[in-house]
């Protein structure tokens, strides 16, 4: 319940700086709407007069230190609600406004709630799920930006992986829906590295395939400064 709640108040907390962030991102009000992103401020009163002081340390978005003073780990953040195939809020992730921010705490090197377990979930899959079952392929990539902005440009069977691994829980999910994969990873080296990891898995039931950016592109850059056909075509060269 407390997840659903942060991602809404965040949601409802959206000001011109964040809407400013995400556009130069690329990301248009219809999908900030749509992927329902929010963004918590600085201050942290309100949020905890809201929700509530416990649950919000339960949560793990802020903490009390031994003077009894309450820190946020969010302040400042994008946050990007995890959405179920049933509807659930299942995790919420949080990502800097400003990049030339400094996170010097290893505590927030990692913008996820506690109770995120790397590779448990899938990002969109909420929103995906049907394309995927339409057009009987899912697109699996890297960030939340990545699947954002695929689904704005058309690409509605994408999902996010958020990493660089195919876990066994996220391949149970995709079965679900499709038998036929296609992987498309930033083009760095560990992109390709946790390519070809994955490509050499040995997966019953689940066709997999890889396309491969250009250096240095992530699925993000390449869609908005290539546009839709030419990633279809990069899609289409998959092996």
């Amino acid at each position: 319940m407390i997840l659903s709640q942060i991602a809404q108040y965040c949601h409802n907390k959206l000001n011109n700086t964040a809407r400013q962030y995400l556009a130069g991102r690329g990301v248009s009000d219809e999908f900030i709407e749509a992927f329902e992103l929010g963004f918590s401020p600085f201050e942290v009163e309100e949020m905890i007069s809201t929700l509530g002081k416990d649950s919000l340390l339960k949560a793990g978005v802020i903490f009390e230190s031994d003077e009894g003073k309450i820190h946020s780990l969010i302040r400042n953040t994008i946050t990007f609600p995890f959405v179920n195939h049933h509807g659930k809020v299942v995790s919420v992730s949080f990502r800097p406004v400003q990049s030339n921010e400094v996170i010097k705490s290893k505590n927030l090197r990692k913008y996820w709630h506690i109770t995120f377990v790397k590779g448990s979930f899938l990002y969109g899959i909420n929103r995906a799920r049907d394309a995927i079952r339409e057009q009987k392929l899912a697109i699996a990539v890297e960030g939340q930006f990545d699947v954002i902005v695929s689904h704005q440009f058309g690409f509605t069977n994408t999902i996010g992986v958020v990493g660089s691994d195919l876990s066994a829980q996220q391949i149970k999910i995709i079965s679900r829906s499709t038998k036929n994969l296609i992987i498309v990873f930033d083009g760095d080296e560990a992109g390709r590295r946790a390519t070809e990891k994955i490509k050499a898995k040995e997966i019953k039931g689940l066709t997999i395939k890889a396309a491969r950016l250009p250096d240095g592109d992530d699925v993000d850059s390449f869609l908005q400064s290539q546009g839709t056909e030419a990633y279809r075509e990069l899609l289409s060269s998959a092996v």
